[in-house]
This record gives C-alpha cells, sequence and structure tokens, in this order.
C-alpha cells in the first residue's frame, strides 16, 4: 500500500556527488560542442557538393541559348530540337524540355535506354535549387531552368546528372567524421573525467582525514598543497593545520595520562602497603574499622589498576611498545591462555580448532595479553554457568581468533565505541562488575600494532562475539 511517506521519498530528488555533475556537465558539454560541429560540417559539405554541382549544370545549360530553343520552338522541326538537346547531354547527363503546358518537347535519347530512368520524366516540379533525388540506388541531382523568349515563358529545361559515386564519397567522409567524433568523445569525456577526479582529491583526501579522526586514529597524514589546484590550497591548508593540532592535543593527552600515572602509582603503592598491613592487624580493630579498612584496600587496587592500565595504554599510543613480530602457531597461545583461566579464574573454557595448526604473523607475549583482555571481558560479563568458547580458523589473508559469550549483549549504538578508552556499556558495564574500561582499548591498540583488526558482533540478549585478525602465513611442510 502506498504511504505518504513513500510519496514523499519518490518527490525527493535524486542527489550527486560532485564529481558526478562535474563529470556529466563536462561530457555534455563535449558531446555538444563536437556533435553541434561535426552536423555543420557535414552541412556544410552537404552545401559545398551541391553548389559545384549545380555550376557544373549551369555550365551546360549555358551552353544553349535562348533564342536557339526559342526558333527551334517556333519554326524548326521536333527532330533539330532533339539533335540539339542530345548534343548537350551526355552519358550521365541528362536533358528534357516541357513545354508550358506540361508536354515533353524533346528529351535525351539516353533516357530512353532504361526504364527505371524514364522516372525522371515524371519531375514535373520546377526548382532552381539544386536537390538529390535517390532513384533505384542510383543519387541525381537536377534542377530547372526557365526558357524565355522576348520576356514570355516558353519553357522549362530540366537538367539532371547522375553523382552517385561523388555522393556516396561524401557520405562516406561523413559517416567517418561521425565515427571519429564519437571516437574524440570518448576519449576527450574519459580524459574529463579523470581531470576531474583528480582535481577532487584533495577533497577526498580531507574527508577520509575527518574520517579517520571520527574512527579514532591519530595517525593521520598531511596534505601537500603544492599537489592541488590554487582553489583548493587553502582548505589544504586548514586541514593541514587541523591534522597538527590534533596530533598534538593527542600527544599531550598521552603524556599526560603517562606523566600522572608515574607520579601517583608510587604513592598508592605506598597507601596500599600501609593499608594492607593494618588490615593484617585486625584483631585490634573493630568490626567497622576492619569494613571501611576491606573498602579502603578495595578501591586502592582498583585505583592502582587503573593507573596500571593508563600507562599501558598510553605506551601502546605512543608507540613505545616493541613487536617482535614472528610467526606464531596461535593455537599454541590459546592453549596457553585457556590453562591459566582455568587455574587462576576456576572458569572453564571451550576450544574449537582444526586439526591442522595455523600460524600467524604476531607477537606471542602481546597476543596472550590481548587475549586475557577478551577472555577478561567476556567472564565479568557474562554468569559463572554461562558457557565461554573460543574458535581458530583462517579466511585468508587472516588468521582468526573468535571469543564467544553468552552475555547480555550489546546494542548496535554501543559496538561502533566499545572500544574507546573508559566506554562503558550502561545496561551491563556498571562499577559492580569489575575492571576500568581499558581493557578492549588495550586490545584493539595491540592488535592494530601487530598489522590486525579486531571487531564485535553482538546481539542483546544472545551474547558477544569478539574477533581477531592477523596476518596469516602459508603453512611450511
Amino acid at each position: 500500500m502506498f504511504s505518504p511517506a513513500d510519496g514523499a521519498n519518490s518527490q525527493r530528488p535524486l542527489r550527486l556527488s560532485l564529481q558526478m555533475r562535474l563529470t556529466l556537465g563536462a561530457i555534455a558539454a563535449i558531446w555538444g560542442g563536437l556533435g553541434l560541429g561535426m552536423l555543420w560540417m557535414s552541412w556544410r559539405t552537404e552545401r559545398m557538393f551541391l553548389a559545384d554541382h549545380r555550376a557544373k549544370l549551369s555550365a551546360v545549360v549555358q551552353q544553349m541559348p535562348d533564342q536557339e530553343v526559342a526558333i527551334a520552338h517556333g519554326s524548326a522541326s521536333q527532330s533539330d530540337l532533339q539533335d540539339m538537346v542530345n548534343r548537350l547531354s551526355s552519358a550521365s547527363t541528362w536533358l528534357w524540355i516541357r513545354d508550358n503546358n506540361g508536354d515533353i518537347l524533346a528529351r535525351s535519347n539516353n533516357l530512353q535506354v532504361s526504364e527505371d530512368q524514364d522516372a525522371l520524366l515524371d519531375l514535373s516540379e520546377t526548382t532552381s535549387t539544386p536537390k538529390i533525388l535517390r532513384l533505384h540506388g542510383q543519387f541525381i541531382i537536377w534542377c530547372t531552368y526557365p526558357l524565355q523568349h522576348d520576356g514570355q515563358m516558353i519553357g522549362q529545361l530540366y537538367v539532371a546528372k547522375d553523382v552517385t559515386r561523388d555522393y556516396s564519397m561524401l557520405q562516406s567522409v561523413n559517416r567517418d567524421l561521425m565515427m571519429g567524433t564519437g571516437m574524440g568523445v570518448v576519449t576527450m569525456s574519459g580524459l574529463a573525467a579523470w581531470l576531474i577526479w583528480r582535481s577532487l582529491s584533495p577533497l577526498r583526501q580531507a574527508n577520509q582525514i575527518a574520517e579517520a579522526y571520527s574512527a579514532g586514529s591519530t595517525n593521520i597524514s598531511r596534505l601537500d598543497p603544492k599537489q592541488v589546484p590554487v582553489e583548493v590550497q587553502e582548505l589544504v591548508h586548514t586541514c593541514n593545520r587541523l591534522v597538527d593540532r590534533l596530533s598534538q592535543t593527542a600527544e599531550q593527552q598521552r603524556q599526560f595520562t603517562n606523566d600522572v600515572s608515574h607520579e601517583l602509582r608510587t604513592p598508592l603503592s605506598l597507601v596500599y602497603g600501609y593499608l594492607q598491613s593494618t588490615l593484617r592487624r585486625s584483631p585490634n580493630l573493630t568490626e567497622a574499622q576492619q569494613e571501611m579498612l576491606s573498602m579502603a584496600v578495595s578501591e586502592t587496587e582498583r585505583t592502582i589498576e587503573l593507573l596500571q592500565g593508563l600507562l599501558e595504554l598510553a605506551r601502546t599510543d605512543s608507540s613505545a611498545v616493541l613487536f617482535n613480530l614472528e610467526p606464531v602457531a596461535i593455537g599454541d597461545v590459546v592453549n596457553d591462555v585457556i590453562r591459566m583461566t582455568e587455574q587462576f579464574k576456576q572458569r572453564s573454557l571451550k576450544l574449537e580448532a582444526p586439526s591442522q595448526p595455523i600460524v600467524a604473523r604476531a607477537d606471542r607475549e602481546h597476543l596472550l595479553r590481548v587475549l586475557v583482555h577478551l577472555i577478561d571481558n567476556a567472564i565479568q560479563y557474562s554468569e559463572p554457568h554461562q558457557p565461554i568458547s573460543l574458535s581458530l580458523s583462517r579466511k585468508a589473508p587472516w588468521a582468526m581468533i573468535q571469543v564467544r559469550d553468552r552475555g547480555c549483549g550489546i546494542s548496535k549504538e554501543d559496538q561502533a565505541r566499545i572500544f574507546e578508552s573508559f566506554y562503558r556499556v550502561d545496561a551491563s558495564r556498571s562499577r559492580a562488575t569489575g575492571g576500568v574500561g581499558l581493557g578492549l582499548a588495550i586490545a584493539k591498540s595491540l592488535v592494530e600494532g601487530m598489522g590486525g583488526q579486531i571487531g564485535v558482533e553482538s546481539t542483546p540478549g544472545v551474547g558477544s562475539v569478539f574477533t581477531v585478525k592477523l596476518p596469516l602465513l602459508e603453512q611450511q611442510g
């Protein structure tokens, strides 16, 4: 059923990109200009063709003065008039004379040879402008000349000439001209499209910079003003200034985080040690004091964990972390993580892996940390009885590791920001679950540092699947 919304959508104008509009405009201009030029040239050559043959017909007519026609018509015999017409005609030129009543007084003998040519004699129109007549596969140019004597019209002289060879050559030239014009239009259209695409390259690069920044990337390249047109140079300078400011701001944030974490870690460690020592002397404390000390120890532990995460994230973002990329059997790393999880967190994990080992280009220690963060995340946001599984697969050019849980899931809106620092999903990532909101951000930085990719697919109420992709290496032997 048709709805008002459908009507509004159908009436919405089609939006074309700037590149498409410029390209279509250039192609239309090229087609219009060259097309009109080709049509004018074709028309002009045909006019010249007709003018040339009109001159040739006139040369034939000038050989027969009106006086001879008048004398022949008035006093001479029919044979004398016929002899005069035959004298002026040739194998490709035909003449015939009509009187004012339309009767044929004389005609060339070569008009009597073919019945097809007798169709010429049916022409009764009078025209001083040469016309082209297609007659049984032949092209014939013809026109008429009035015959006068003492100011009185005594008849019409019809002159026709076979121009099949010349007119066919003219048509062939016009066809070649049309084909050449078409090829020229296609070539110039392609060149115009390429030039427009190249001219708009700075706009695309500026858009890529904006997209990269919105995606959280801080490694953004600058544009070269010398490689762009003058009209776009100011935009390029503005984009470069924006990139510089963003890079400077990101560097200041990293430096601030690093400095603050370093400055706070030592005193917090001392405070944590004093609190632990005081708590161990709990027999001398009241129950209320013990409870307050336990809360202080817990919060101090969480703050130290936060500082450690900040330091790790700052080192990763500032490229201070070194990556020893080498062939790694990811199945062995996953098995190590499973053993540690089952030993220290008393949580069993399931593993699905092919029989043939999968080798990726990665840093073993950093990959181990990535998997620890992902498994910790799955444990925190799923119930103890809910299964957590890992699966290994290969899909060129990637070696893939998937961590699957059956927790509360993540909405589409939150999935786009789940790898941001300190970001928490309100429905599930509360303070009660523990963690500081940096694990996934650290995992993302480490995976990208190894040349890989990380992503999430989740359905609220069903669970989440985190996928790590690392460069796949071909199996050796």
